[in-house]
């Protein structure tokens, strides 16, 4: 016989043993009550709405044209004079104002 034969009993033996007091000392700890869960939750979904997103905007005045930008962390996309929010499009139109001139 060799070494490897007659130490695969005891091995399964230490295995299955080791198993089992892995599983009784952790027994219960992957479990969330539902009341503490959502409380979490809701908690974490007040957080993220108070958050303020800073977008920055350039006004070409030349070409009358907007840019927009936002940090690349931030839960939104900018570009050019859009932004994307949650799968929604928010586009920005300059408007220039009307110039009148009166008569002396």
């Amino acid at each position: 016989m060799t070494d490897k034969e007659t130490s695969t009993p005891l091995a399964d033996e230490f295995e299955a043993a080791a198993r089992s007091f892995l599983e009784e000392a952790a027994d219960g700890v992957d479990e969330l009550p539902a009341a503490t869960f959502f409380e979490v939750l809701s908690l974490i979904e007040q957080e993220k709405q108070a958050q303020a997103i800073e977008v920055d905007a350039e006004v070409d005045a030349e070409s009358q044209t907007l840019t927009l930008s936002a940090p690349p962390d931030a839960p939104i996309t900018a570009r050019g004079n859009e932004l994307v929010v949650e799968g929604r499009r928010v586009v920005l139109r300059l408007k220039t104002p009307e110039i009148t001139t009166t008569g002396s």
